[in-house]
């Protein structure tokens, strides 16, 4: 449950600390005087959007911060122990948020930093906040989602189940009205296709062709020219001819100078092995030189051949405009195309026997979900008609009304294959109508009191918080809407904005929210009522009037009602 409410520099609440007991607690005051505000804190601390015009005049931040305690609600402490937002051991949940001027939101759990989505997140397991707004959100919700929203999880399970196979079927549908289209154009150009895949075919081009023909074809046009050097270059070094000095010959004579004067200085015989190490070596790549020449080729017609090769691939890059390893995914993705259309028919049959199956289980699905709606409201008709009977909505008859078509796709949705409309007739002899044209303004005010407690048995979020729930009620109506939130508050904790004394007198925990002015400043206070404090605020409640004495009498014979 919500133990504390701690509000700093929020709009008129400067410094305002509320204690919730469990229960119901009503937070009463003057038109204006900031009951909305505190439940406004109470859900920027839970994450809600809220910008600098929330920050007290005068001051650089609002702080607020929602203190919990989970003791317990064990289902709720667990689901959040699942999520990683409570440790195993922890069962005080604090949440805070700061909004600092010019600087972005920031967010606290249990003194560690977060992201207002998780504040957010954590806010929607534990608090749920019926708005002013919640009047219209009825009105105009779709019935549909009303009514799946007061399922159980096996009714979740079911719509969930029909969204997933929804999705699969669109996505069935898709893919074939893709590959159809494909085909389309693939037929419209399958002549230009066959013709240019043809040519790239038959030019038979292979990955890195280009490169290496044209390394080939350099070799090829210089051959004579390498075949002489070459020779040479072999012949300079280690000649054979008599009337030509080779590199040979000059070693030899340099060597035999040196092993004259190896003789004389033996500190020269490392040069002369030296210079014999040259001469071998110069022989040897005389040999080396010789071999390659051999090895030389002088090949006209290959020559001309890989001209005529190269002329084919640099006129293909011309025409498509793209390079060798263009004209080859080209080819690839031509080949694609016509083997699209020449098995089109095969595919295309598959596709839609994919479609018609995906269909079949969506509809199946979808059939299953409509059957448990049928039951569900009827059983959520049930319930409603007794808690607005204690509502004094006596005679009251709640029904949801189905169109189901599961033979025209265009009416398939996510959501299934029904249409609903909440019907209601507030006295026996009026025949059930749309709720905008049937209900008041006290009697949607019931009916939205009776369906949050119809979700009370289902719902895991433990604290409900109504703002002026009870707007268009009065008289002995309101008593009742009081003793059915007094029995909603057994099994959770309810806070409500409230200016009716019939309801407020029968709460276990009574804050008054009051303006105070200093002379130069305006600030709202929360302060905690009992006994003689409560008479004062329940008799103000039912107006300053008349007999004091009277009113006095009244306040106290509505509080002992509790």
């Amino acid at each position: 449950m919500l133990r504390e409410l701690l509000i700093k520099d929020f709009k008129l609440l400067c410094d305002v600390t509320i204690a919730f007991p469990s229960g119901l607690t009503a937070l009463t005051g003057e038109t204006g005087a900031g009951k909305t505000q505190c439940l406004e804190a109470l859900q920027a601390a839970l994450g809600a959007r809220s910008g600098d015009d929330v920050i007290a005049r005068g001051a650089k931040k609002a702080v607020l911060t929602a203190v919990f305690d989970l003791s317990h609600r064990k289902d709720v402490a667990d689901f959040l122990i699942s999520e990683g937002w409570l440790d195993n051991d922890e069962t005080e949940l604090v949440l805070e948020r700061s909004v600092e001027r010019g600087r972005p939101s920031r967010g606290r759990l249990n003194g560690r930093r977060v992201p207002l989505s998780t504040l957010q997140a954590v806010g929607e397991s534990l608090v749920d906040v019926l708005g002013q707004n919640a009047r219209a959100d009825i009105l105009n919700r779709p019935s549909l989602e009303i009514l799946d929203s007061m399922g159980d999880s096996a009714h979740s399970i079911k719509l969930t189940e029909v969204r997933e196979k929804y999705t699969a079927w669109k996505n069935a549908q898709s893919t074939l009205a893709s590959e159809e289209e494909a085909v389309s154009r693939a037929r419209e150009r399958r002549e230009l296709a066959e013709f240019q895949y043809n040519e790239l075919e038959k030019s038979d081009l292979l990955q890195g062709e280009e490169v290496k023909l044209t390394r080939e074809l350099q070799l090829l046009s210089g051959a004579r020219e390498r075949i002489e050097s070459a020779l040479e270059a072999a012949q300079a070094l280690y000649g054979e001819e008599d009337d030509s000095t080779s590199a040979r010959d000059i070693l030899n004579d340099a060597i035999k100078s040196m092993e004259r004067l190896a003789e004389s200085d033996p500190e020269l015989r490392p040069d002369t092995v030296r210079l014999r190490d040259m001469l071998y070596l110069s022989e040897e790549l005389a040999e080396t030189l010789r071999k390659y020449a051999d090895k030389i080729v002088d090949d006209p017609e290959r020559r001309n051949w890989i001209e005529e090769r190269l002329a084919i691939v640099h006129q293909l890059k011309r025409k498509y405009k793209v390079d060798e390893n263009g004209l080859i995914d080209l080819r690839e993705k031509l080949g694609a195309e016509i083997e699209r259309v020449t098995s089109a028919d095969d595919r295309l049959r598959q596709l839609s026997i994919a479609r018609d199956e995906a269909l079949k289980k969506y509809l199946k699905s979808a059939e299953k979900l409509s059957k448990a709606r049928v039951t569900l409201a009827k059983k959520i008709a049930k319930e409603l008609k007794k808690h607005l009977e204690d509502l004094d909505l006596r005679g009251a008859t709640f029904e949801v009304r189905f169109s189901t078509d599961a033979e025209n796709e265009s009416a398939f949705r996510s959501d299934g294959i029904d249409r609903a409309e909440l019907l209601i007739a507030t006295n026996p002899a009026q025949e059930p109508g749309p709720l905008k044209k049937i209900v008041s303004g006290g009697e949607l005010s019931r009916l939205l009191i009776a369906l949050k407690t119809v979700l009370a048995d289902r719902d895991r979020v433990p604290v409900l918080v109504f703002d002026e729930a009870e707007a268009g009620i009065g008289g002995e109506a309101a008593f009742m809407v009081g003793e059915k939130l007094v029995e909603l508050g057994k099994s959770h904790q309810l806070i409500i904005v409230s200016h009716l004394p019939q309801v407020a007198s029968q709460a276990k925990g009574h804050w008054v929210i009051e303006k105070k002015s200093n002379g130069k400043d305006v600030r709202a206070e929360a302060r905690e009522v009992s006994l003689d404090e409560r008479v004062a605020e329940i008799g103000r409640m039912l107006g300053s009037r008349g007999d004091k004495q009277a009113l006095d009498k009244l306040a106290r014979s509505f509080l002992s009602q509790e």
